[in-house]
């Protein structure tokens, strides 16, 4: 008779003889037992239940696993537990572990997810939480297409920025999960949106990891690429901030961030982020500390050169070399147009965080232009009478200065720099003239003839006024700046007159007076010499006057010692350039007049 066949397959293994039941239930038991369970040991059953033990397989554990129980009188005995506890528990324990893994991968994701599958959110914590603290900016170099800057600095994600409770619990949530993630390379383009074609341009930026633990600082030390957009929608903007009308300004970023957790990539986000610069801070004051004039011969002209050099406060982070560049200094004519009057090129700068600035700029005026010595109609002067009227007077004028044309720069610059530096203009004010302040070494009128009015004269005829001729005698101590030969040859004076204190009238030379010029290298010292012919004296004190008069001609030859305070206008020629007007010089001295008739 042929055996019944086995419920178990076989795998490959020999199988097991089937055990004699002891109850009904232990059968069905063990035939919902599966084959490869490491439990496929003996098994222990009741106290009434004889031992089942199945034939040992390949699978069988070659030491079955024993459990100490308490028996009825209290002792331990080592046996198995019964199969349905054994195999119940065996069930359950994987089973508990893959739920527990699970839920962690599920809440890790979640997380994530959460933090970066929902931008604005994420973005909303990452600039309110954000700290950025800049140590130096520093342009590595000069490309053809931008500026290659190094940003060096720390990031830190403070939580307790943000206000906002629910946010807050977010971003640290995410941050304590994810601890970091990856920036991919990208661009970010700049613009101004107050300005409808404000584009700055783009930047270029490598891969960068941020810490997103609260409290943990990330240190930057990258290389960007600025990459300028088209001047005609950044010379508005350069115009407005040059004539003193931006004080604050907006500045929005956008950029499509490629993000990664570990290995887990979280796509692209686009982000917005607003700049909000305030107190913009106006163009540096500078002062020279430095002038050298003097003649420059060319092959073709003898020149004015000029050497300054130009200090400037540094209170900004910045490191950076600027190369040698090429300028235009102009002038406004009449029209106010702007007209060059000299060609200055700058030595190469280096600029170091928070310390001040030394700019060596040599230049050259080839010649005067006739737009600015020329009259401009109803004011009677000429724009360079106005300017060195300004400086001499301890007032700060202004002058303009323009980058040169690419063609005309030095070799190696990019075009981009060359095109925006020759189209913006930039007014640059000139220090009061402290070194002339005390320019005038000496002032008199000697030789002096005095000529009293005709008695017959009518009063309001030129003949009624006392007339004066008189030599102008002037020494001017030239700055030790200056080395370039100078000519005075033409002067015109103006003063009150004084006796003890009190005004006796008013001199007005009303011509040009011819003048001689004596230069004194040794004591670097110039001497005018101008004689003026019968120049009416104004009287306005008749009282004091006839003191004078009284003085003059009874005072027993001693004569008398008057006062003037003035000021004299002079044509002066320095160099090659041609001669022009310096108006206003003051003019103090005394005016000896002998006794007797």
């Amino acid at each position: 008779m042929t055996a019944p066949s086995s419920p178990f397959p076989s795998y490959g293994a020999t199988s097991p003889v089937l055990p004699t039941a002891c109850h009904d239930d232990s059968d069905q038991t063990l035939a919902n037992t599966p084959l490869l369970r490491t439990s496929d040991a003996s098994i222990q059953g009741d106290v009434d239940c004889p031992r089942i033990s199945p034939q040992p397989t390949e699978r069988t554990p070659l030491v079955l696993p024993i459990v100490n129980r308490r028996g009825s009188d209290g002792s331990l005995s080592s046996s198995s537990r019964s199969d349905h506890e054994r195999i119940k528990r065996g069930s359950k324990s994987p089973r508990i572990l893959v739920i527990t893994l699970v839920s962690l991968c599920f809440a890790t994701l979640s997380i994530l997810f959460l933090g970066f599958m929902l931008p604005e959110a994420a973005q909303g914590y990452a600039k309110k939480a954000a700290d950025i603290q800049l140590d130096s900016l520093s342009v590595d170099s000069f490309t053809q297409d931008g500026i290659r800057v190094r940003i060096q600095g720390q990031v830190v994600l403070d939580s307790d920025r943000v206000k906002n409770i629910l946010l807050k619990g977010l971003g640290v949530l995410v941050g304590s999960v994810a601890r970091k993630v990856k920036i991919g390379p990208s661009k970010a383009l700049l613009y101004l949106p107050d300005y409808p074609e404000g584009v700055l341009g783009t930047a270029s930026y490598p891969e960068l990891v941020v810490n997103l633990r609260s409290g943990q600082s990330t240190n930057l030390d990258i290389l960007c690429t600025l990459m300028p957009a088209s001047l005609d929608g950044v010379k508005p903007v350069i115009d407005d901030y040059l004539s003193g009308k931006i004080h604050t300004l907006r500045v929005q970023v956008e950029s499509n961030m490629p993000l990664t957790s570990g290995i887990l990539p979280l796509g692209t986000h686009k982000v917005t982020h607003e700049i909000i610069l305030r107190d913009i801070p106006s163009l540096p004051a500078f002062k020279l500390s430095r002038l050298n004039l003097a003649e420059v011969h060319l092959p073709e002209q003898s020149v004015l050169g000029a050497n300054v050099t130009v200090e400037v406060n540094n209170k900004y982070p910045i490191n950076f070399t600027v190369p040698s560049l090429g300028f235009s200094i102009l002038l406004r004519s009449c029209d106010q147009e702007f007209i060059e009057v000299a060609v200055a090129k700058t030595s190469t700068v280096n600029i170091q965080p928070f310390k001040p600035v030394a700019v060596d700029v040599a230049g050259i005026i080839r010649s005067i232009p006739f737009a600015l010595i020329e009259v401009c109609p109803g004011t009677g002067t000429s724009p360079l009478d106005d300017l060195l009227g300004q400086y001499v007077h301890g007032q700060t004028a202004t002058a303009y200065v323009r980058g040169l044309p690419s063609n005309e720069q030095r070799p190696g610059l990019p075009a981009w720099l060359g095109e925006l530096l020759s189209s913006v203009t930039i007014p640059v004010p000139v220090p009061a003239g402290n070194a002339l302040k005390d320019i005038l070494k000496s002032f008199s009128l000697d030789d002096v003839k005095f000529q009293l009015p005709d008695p017959d004269a009518d009063p309001d005829s030129p003949e009624a006024a006392p007339k004066l001729s008189a030599t102008v005698k002037a020494v001017v101590a030239l700055p030790q700046e200056m080395n370039a030969p100078l000519d005075v040859s033409k002067v015109i004076a103006n003063a009150d007159i004084f006796y003890k204190g009190r005004k006796l009238g008013e001199f007005h030379v009303p011509n040009w007076a011819p003048a001689t010029t004596i230069q004194r290298q040794e004591t670097h010292d110039l001497e005018i010499n101008a004689r003026v012919e019968n120049v009416p004296l104004k009287i306005t004190d008749t009282d004091v006057f006839s003191e004078v008069v009284q003085k003059i001609i009874f005072g027993g030859g001693s004569g008398v010692k008057l006062q003037a305070d003035g000021t004299a206008d002079v044509k002066v020629g320095i160099a090659s350039l041609g001669e022009f007007v310096v108006r206003g010089i003051p003019a103090k001295g005394d005016i000896m007049i002998k006794g007797g008739m």
